[in-house]
């Protein structure tokens, strides 16, 4: 040990300058250690013998016992004997053979992201630990600059109403990174541009000057001034504090003047006009319109800027001023207030030109305001009774029409073009259309989600809904007909949870995500549960398709008798199979707590109570016609019952199989089989065979579970890439040992039982070859032929459990073996943090590392080519590639298999001392078991690499819309780069 303290020690200086005085000393002690290490290595190789764990088998002498399970300890990894040439250039990363002896790679850099990813990156290894590496795996692997994080894209609309253009031809929506321009005619993306990538975007209006310009505001401070058609900004100017909206009041001669809306000190809110040059695009400060020591919400402007209208939270403010003789505008103002008993949600105000019979100078001036207990107040001419009143100096309030049908807070409220009718929406998924002539109502039910937003086109021709599934709806005034529907990605809070999503394993760009049918909706009564399954297209940005998965409430009174809620089925996982014609999910329904007081008594535990939660696991299949997917099979209650009774879901790579794991400590393995009846095989209309999922196999692991009495909390279930191992681990509340459990699936018999590799808490688990890579509060890797543990990461402690409630995400490429990595800070200032690893052959090289601020919800592994996708709690998606993966086949992905030992290649079969089983990439695996109880599916084989070509370059020349379109010469790149691989 102390030789080898020394040898590390002289390693230490390998970084040092070769004219120093001890080199040349250093030089000749590790070339006499040279030729004993290697011989001392060759004699350690020879003598040890990596046998796996098998069950029946004698226990061996190196074997220990611990707790119920059979532990191999750790020995040292030792590598075949090289060629000379070969270990000179081979370069190995930092390894953790025990610990005892090994090395731990120290990630706590990750505290202070540089600019310099290699300096960023550097690997600061501990003195006190022993290595037997080469010197040269002794200096920082340098971070890669050939990968790179794209541009995001999709998105949540901001808060705010669409915006027309004044031809109608295109809408402007604002997320909170981008602004969207959209066809009105298509539905398509016509354009897009980033403001600033350091804040969110708060608001956007129109030039009244020039219709081709557009404000932008942030919540940094940063106001803005674009051309929206061409998307080239103009002019930016920093205002110091975050604005919340920005509202363009009078324009005259190319003078524009623009009222700033901006936090002020404390809880204030202050008004701030700015006059814009539209000929040089300067912004001058003009003076303070409106200081008050509350929080406005909005505010309009009318009768060129001479009377503004603003919100609070329980009160309106009526500004009047005058318009001087030559036509400018008097920024001193008059306010005067309207107070309200409840909440105002939303409001509209217009100024009313037919009313008016005389030529008074005050305005006829109608508001309508709608309140949070489901009433809209109408005040007609407010602003004469508010000026009559204040002459006679009276206290008493005005007194306004009284107008109620929504249930709950009325979302938004806007008057039509020809003043006559108001509209309104809300949480009841319910259009209400108000003719106060006539006091009559006209409804457009059934919208399937709340009714968020709502903008009349300047012609009055269609209205533009902004809806609670982060949509955008276009409908015609005649006849109430959607013309345009923009959805964007719908995902939902998960809860510090993953989010339920997954890629399709061979279409391309293809996602499915478990989805509520309200996620952005704000305080209200519905639950947020997921029970809609979209497709969404990730190159156009465009919803594919949308059903539901479970009973759900969407359209329906969603009140019980009590008052409460009704709770809806949650989806926590989906699965897809890997022919991508096989769906699985899993949900969970548990009643009001007041619904269960009469079956138990105030004595009873609460997980009596709990008991009464309803699992369901259903099979989904493809139809192919309508691009639908049909419910199959549906087992209730797969495990244990008991609120999430299953954990986790996995799916075969090889062959139709899926795995659960429950928090009973039971796996188990479903399977399809041919469905009969009186000896008949059942077809479906098409004349194709109709299969039933049903348990084909169940592993217990009693041994977890012994001596505890609660159920297990997390858990993590994988398979390996050959489907020949299935890996499973459980974690309960109080500490112990946790174990990883490698599985036969065939046999159903636990071969290997590893403790150590996972903290209790939430954990993750991925094969990468034959590499099991494990992530909790460390990263662990672990060699499933050898049964060593060759690397060890530590992470930062703020971004991992317990000090952070964000989730950490962990995924594996499998066409070329890359990891990576996320941690986020669940408190403020929320970040997260992702490492590009690769592991191939046992050496770790940190190939890209990136910051970028918020949460992610999810991170998945491209199906399709290498690279990960990215999904944040915005829904903004970003795909993270190496340079140059535009056009990947699958073949070229196997290929890179071919650098790994022969071992490598024959699977993860040697585990279990049998030999190895034969499948074919690309081809559907046959399941035969006897306990299955009947015939399963069985389809013929299918030339892959034939069409690999062909689909590759149907990809390639597939471009949606203008946004996506190539410059030429990447496009001419991508075209050469697949007919080069036929």
């Amino acid at each position: 040990m102390a030789q080898l303290a020394k040898r590390d020690a002289g390693v230490a200086f390998d970084g040092a300058a070769s004219d120093s005085p001890h080199a040349s000393k250093r030089q000749r002690k590790r070339n006499s250690r040279k030729s004993a290490d290697e011989s001392a290595s060759t004699s350690a190789h020879a003598t040890s013998e990596e046998t796996p764990l098998k069950n029946g088998t004698a226990r061996p002498p190196d074997v220990q016992e611990l707790g119920p399970y059979e532990v191999t300890p750790r020995v040292p990894r030792h590598e075949p004997e090289k060629s000379p040439k070969s270990q000179a250039k081979s370069t190995r990363a930092v390894e953790t053979p025990s610990k005892e002896k090994g090395q731990t790679i120290d990630m706590t850099m990750w505290e202070d992201i540089s600019t310099d990813n290699t300096k960023a990156l550097a690997v600061k290894t501990k003195p006190s630990k022993v290595s037997e590496t080469p010197s040269k795996s002794k200096k920082a692997q340098p971070v890669s600059s050939d990968w790179s994080l794209s541009r995001g894209h999709g998105g949540t609309f901001i808060e705010q109403d669409p915006i027309f253009t004044s031809d109608n031809q295109f809408l402007i929506i604002p997320t909170h990174s981008d602004v969207k321009i959209f066809s009105t005619k298509t539905s398509l993306l016509v354009r897009s541009f980033q403001v600033d990538n350091k804040s969110d975007i708060t608001n956007c209006a129109l030039s009244t000057a020039d219709p081709s310009r557009l404000y932008v505001s942030n919540s940094r401070g940063l106001l803005s001034m674009w051309d929206w058609v061409s998307g080239v900004i103009l002019r930016k100017q920093e205002l110091g504090r975050g604005v919340q909206q920005v509202l363009p009041i009078h324009s005259q001669d190319k003078k524009e003047i623009v009222l700033v809306l901006q936090q002020s000190e404390g809880k204030g809110t202050s008004a701030v006009a700015f006059a814009v040059d539209t000929a040089t695009n300067q912004f001058n400060q003009l003076q303070v319109v409106l200081q008050r020591n509350l929080r406005l919400s909005s505010i309009q402007a009318h009768a060129q800027g001479s009377i503004l209208v603003a919100s609070a939270r329980d009160r309106i403010l009526v500004g009047q001023s005058q318009l001087t003789a030559d036509g400018g505008l008097d920024l001193t103002y008059t306010w005067r207030e309207i107070s309200f008993p409840g909440s105002i949600i939303s409001f509209d105000a217009q100024i009313n030109i037919g009313k008016s019979k005389t030529s008074r100078k005050v305005p006829f001036l109608d508001v309508a305001v709608g309140l949070q207990n489901g009433a809209i107040i109408h005040y007609e001419d407010v602003l004469f009774k508010l000026i009559g009143r204040e002459k006679k100096n009276l206290n008493q309030d005005i007194v306004g029409r009284k107008l109620h049908w929504h249930r709950t807070s009325v979302n938004t409220l806007k008057w039509s073009r020809d003043r006559n009718y108001l509209i309104s929406g809300g949480d009841e998924t319910v259009l209400v259309i108000w003719q106060l002539d006539t006091n009559q109502k006209q409804f457009l039910p059934h919208l399937s989600t709340s009714i968020l937003g709502l903008t009349v086109s300047a012609s009055g021709s269609s209205y533009a809904l902004r809806l609670g599934d982060n949509s955008i709806m276009v409908l015609s005034t005649a006849d109430l007909l959607p013309s345009t529907n923009i959805n964007g990605l719908a995902l939902g809070d998960t809860q510090h949870h993953r989010a339920p999503v997954a890629l399709h394993p061979t279409a391309e760009n293809r996602l499915f995500a478990a989805i509520p049918a309200n996620p952005v909706t704000k305080g209200s009564l519905r639950g947020k549960s997921s029970t809609l399954l979209q497709s969404y297209d990730l190159e156009s940005d465009l919803q594919i398709g949308r059903q539901a998965l479970t009973r759900n409430m969407t359209t329906a009174l969603n009140v019980a008798p009590s008052g409460q809620s009704v709770q809806e089925p949650n989806v926590t996982q989906i699965a897809v199979s890997h022919d991508g014609k096989w769906l699985a999910t899993v949900d969970e329904w548990q009643p009001n707590d007041q619904d269960l007081d009469a079956r138990y008594i105030e004595a009873d535990a609460s997980r009596d109570r709990g008991s009464a939660t309803e699992t369901s696991l259903r099979l989904w299949t493809v139809n192919d016609n309508d691009n639908t997917w049909e419910l199959v099979t549906r087992v209730d209650e797969p495990h244990k019952p008991g609120p999430h009774s299953i954990l986790g879901l996995a799916v075969s790579p090889t062959r139709l199989e899926m795995a659960t794991i429950g928090s009973d400590a039971n796996i188990r393995l479903w399977s399809p089989k041919a469905r009969h009846r009186n000896g008949v095989a059942v077809r479906n209309s098409s004349n194709e065979q109709l299969y039933t999922w049903t348990c084909s196999r169940t592993i217990p692991c009693e041994q977890d579970a012994s001596g505890r009495t609660e159920a297990a909390t997390w858990a993590a279930l994988v398979y390996s890439d050959d489907g020949s191992v299935l890996a499973g681990s459980w974690s309960w509340q109080s500490d112990s040992t946790r174990f990883v459990h490698l599985i036969d699936p065939r046999t159903g018999q636990i071969s290997l039982s590893q403790p150590d590799l996972l903290h209790q808490g939430d954990g993750k688990m991925e094969f990468s070859g034959r590499y099991l890579v494990c992530l909790s509060q460390m990263l662990t890797v672990y060699d499933t032929l050898t049964s060593q543990v060759t690397s060890t990461i530590s992470l930062d402690p703020a971004l991992v459990s317990p000090q952070s409630q964000a989730p950490s995400f962990l995924a594996v490429n499998k066409l070329d073996g890359t990891v990576a990595v996320s941690i986020s800070r669940s408190q403020k200032p929320r970040s997260t943090k992702v490492l590009v690893l690769n592991i191939s052959g046992g050496e770790i090289k940190p190939l890209h590392e990136i910051s970028f601020p918020g949460t992610i919800r999810s991170l998945l592994a491209s199906t399709t080519a290498p690279g990960f996708l990215i999904v944040d709690d915005r829904n903004v998606l970003r795909s993270l590639k190496p340079s140059g993966s535009q056009v990947i086949t699958s073949v070229i992905s196997r290929s890179l298999t071919t650098h790994e030992p022969e071992q490598v290649t024959k699977g993860l079969d040697n585990i279990f001392g049998r030999a190895g089983v034969n499948t074919v990439a690309g081809t559907d695996g046959v399941v035969e078991d006897e306990n299955v109880g009947g015939d399963v599916m069985k389809q013929s084989l299918t030339n892959e690499d034939a069409t690999t070509s062909s689909r590759d370059l149907n990809s390639v020349l597939r471009i949606v819309s203008s946004t996506q379109a190539p410059s030429p010469a990447e496009l001419f790149q991508r075209v050469v780069g697949v007919l080069a691989k036929r």
